[in-house]
């Protein structure tokens, strides 16, 4: 809504329009795509955007308001509305690319070259979650003589389960009391004899000790979030104080103390408590990196494509996206597999390895 008012001040600058319906006339598009591009800071010289996200996302939300204006059109059985709206989108549709967008992602992708790829260092993920089970624990043993911990006790559980699980931000912080009460009444049913003999001695302690609970994703997706012990425990503390803490009316698991329906931004509490403790690098972890560093550590594990498609669905990933996105950065993978066999390929030493099949070149691999 913000870009759209710019966008509104823009063109009454540039052609003296008062409202935004007005902007979709088929005669104002041109002045429309001028306005995008000022906004966006392109540059004529070099075909440049400074800000290409501003022209694209512009360029989204202007072929709805479109569709908006075709759909007011239609139910007011205004022919001008509907004709208006219909046009704009036929022009957008034609036009858009060409005029705007096709340049725009251009430029977004150019921003990306060359940038460092950080994930989160396995020393500092390991210092976070030791200093947020410790805190757990005091904050515990302190709210049974004050609430006021409430709610670093609710910070510290919602940061300890979405460390563990590598969800996204949004995804634990929506969590409903009454989605973990189905839950803790499904976790209390045994498992099934014939599944728990074929589990080994290891796996079955885990399934005898964790708690699954499902919850809304992304896309209205079902989503499994895994609860060790201690969290259980804190979460069981935080329901016992919560009338307490005046949160009992609140439906979200890590509501606000006081009135407040919302729950607490996973994102905030992250970089709340990395500040909080003494890592190296605390502008690594983000929960998107620690995503990316659990999917690293699976590549560099090389584990089997079946147990690859059920991490990826854990996290709620498409398998795709896992493999192109989620996974050691290529600099990496490039300077560090493909270069030994460019190497090799380049090498007049090794070319009698070469002859060999691939299977047989002595690339290291990570593996055994």
């Amino acid at each position: 809504m913000r870009e759209l008012g710019r966008f509104l001040k823009e063109m009454k600058k540039l052609v003296g329009l008062r409202t935004l319906e007005e902007c979709f006339e088929s005669s104002e598009f041109e002045s429309v795509t001028k306005s995008v591009k000022i906004m966006a800071e392109y540059n004529e010289k070099t075909n440049t955007y400074n800000k290409p996200s501003v022209a694209l996302k512009l360029g989204y939300s202007l072929k709805k308001c479109a569709q908006i204006i075709r759909s007011e059109g239609l139910k007011e059985k205004n022919q001008i509305k509907v004709e208006k709206g219909n046009t704009f989108i036929l022009l957008y549709e034609s036009d858009w690319g060409d005029l705007v967008s096709c340049t725009a992602r251009q430029s977004l992708e150019s921003k990306k070259f060359n940038n460092p790829l950080t994930i989160p260092f396995c020393g500092d993920v390991k210092e976070l979650y030791d200093h947020l089970k410790k805190s757990s624990a005091d904050l515990r043993e302190e709210i049974k003589s004050s609430t006021d911990v409430y709610a670093s006790l609710a910070k510290v559980t919602l940061c300890e389960i979405n460390l563990f699980n590598r969800k996204r931000g949004g995804e634990v912080q929506r969590m409903k009391v009454s989605e973990f009460e189905r839950a803790s009444e499904v976790s209390c049913a045994p498992l099934n004899a014939e599944v728990r003999t074929s589990l080994s001695e290891m796996e079955q302690r885990l399934c005898d000790s964790l708690m699954r609970v499902e919850v809304r994703g992304k896309f209205g997706k079902r989503v499994a979030i895994l609860l060790t012990p201690n969290m259980i425990e804190n979460i069981k503390t935080l329901l016992r104080y919560r009338k307490a803490a005046k949160v009992d009316q609140a439906e979200y698991l890590f509501a606000r103390p006081g009135n407040a329906q919302h729950p607490y931004r996973g994102p905030d509490v992250l970089r709340e408590l990395c500040n909080s403790c003494n890592l190296k690098y605390p502008d690594a972890i983000t929960w998107t990196g620690l995503r990316k560093h659990v999917a690293t550590i699976a590549q560099v594990m090389e584990i089997t494509d079946t147990m690859q498609d059920q991490l990826a669905g854990f996290l709620g990933h498409d398998i795709r996206i896992h493999r192109d996105f989620y996974r050691l950065p290529l600099s990496v993978l490039q300077k560090s597999k493909v270069a030994q066999i460019l190497m090799k390929a380049s090498s007049q030493e090794d070319f009698k390895e070469l002859e060999k099949s691939p299977k047989e070149w002595r690339i290291e691999t990570g593996g055994k």
